[in-house]
């Protein structure tokens, strides 16, 4: 039987343009190979990966009271998320973001700040920190919930449930402030997944080995880090260690891939997998995933339990 996963964070819709190799000059169009539309946010694409692969999963967000917020909860209850912890804000439009992907540069965003400026504790059913596995996602993009990730993370130490932590990156330029914060969740956090980007702003580092070594000493839990076409490395804190390869995805769509690795991670675990197995498991899902992106589609349950 599958352990149950709760993912608490950010749910906003994504509208994703690829290739865009350069910004068009003013007064003028250019012609890109796609744009869709889809449910994003960290917390949103975690879910929604993790109910197609069918594990019991828990949202606990918020989403605007709007045409595009009814579109992103009905397409998370097609694909099975539970949604009894999706509370919908009336006062506040949903959240967009749209991503420019291209093969030529890394991938950037615009997103208007909408309902997630005001998502806080108070949002959050206590039957989140309960769940076997739970997931904290999206904090930069929540403000107004980061005062409360301690008493999170305690809340779910407490229920003898096991936390992860991915707070994505700081658009903000991470401050000394910023960094001091997220140094002191990493005692407490049981799992802690960064990217390479932000797994180098918390070392200070400009190698990756060297950043993993030292963000792996304020870890009192794991340190899986996601690398990109690099793969991820494992640190656990009892000196395990394990390295992923991946294998390359050309010209993919990259948004969204930490948060199907995070899914495919959850997954492995809630199955009983050791760690490096379940975070092979991810790069593998993550790397379906990209593949699938290309014709629109989500992984189904088939094609996502094919990986295992």
């Amino acid at each position: 039987m599958l352990k149950t996963i709760s993912v608490i964070g950010n749910v906003a819709a994504d509208i994703v343009s690829r290739a865009v190799d350069e910004w068009p000059a003013p007064g003028m169009e250019i012609l890109v190979d796609s744009i869709c539309f889809r449910t994003g946010g960290a917390a949103g694409t975690t879910a929604a990966v993790l109910a197609s692969m069918g594990a019991p999963v828990q949202l606990h967000a918020t989403i605007g009271d709007d045409t595009v917020g009814r579109t992103v909860k009905t397409s998370l209850a097609h694909v099975g998320v539970d949604l009894l912890g999706l509370k919908v804000t009336e006062e506040f439009p949903t959240t967009i973001s749209l991503a420019f992907e291209s093969d030529a540069k890394d991938r950037s965003f615009i997103s208007a700040r909408g309902h997630l400026e005001h998502f806080s504790f108070e949002d959050i059913d206590p039957s989140a920190y309960q769940a076997d596995l739970v997931l904290l996602t999206g904090y930069f993009t929540t403000p107004a919930l980061q005062t409360s990730t301690l008493r999170q993370l305690g809340l779910i130490k407490s229920s003898g449930s096991m936390s992860f932590f991915d707070p994505g990156s700081d658009q903000f330029g991470w401050s000394p402030a910023v960094l001091a914060d997220l140094r002191s969740y990493l005692v407490v956090v049981d799992c802690f997944v960064p990217n390479a980007q932000e797994l180098l702003a918390i070392s200070g580092c400009s190698d990756i080995d060297d950043a993993l070594e030292q963000v792996s000493k304020l870890c009192d839990g794991w340190l899986i880090a996601k690398l990109g076409k690099d793969g991820c490395a494992g640190m656990g804190p009892n000196g395990e260690t394990f390295r992923h390869s991946i294998e390359p995805v050309p010209s993919a769509d990259t948004t969204g891939a930490g948060d199907s690795f995070n899914a495919g991670l959850l997954f492995g675990l809630a199955k009983g997998m050791d760690w490096s197995e379940a975070a092979r498991l991810g790069s593998r899902v993550a790397t379906a995933v990209l593949r699938k992106r290309k014709d629109g589609r989500i992984l189904s349950p088939q094609e996502a339990l094919d990986f295992i």
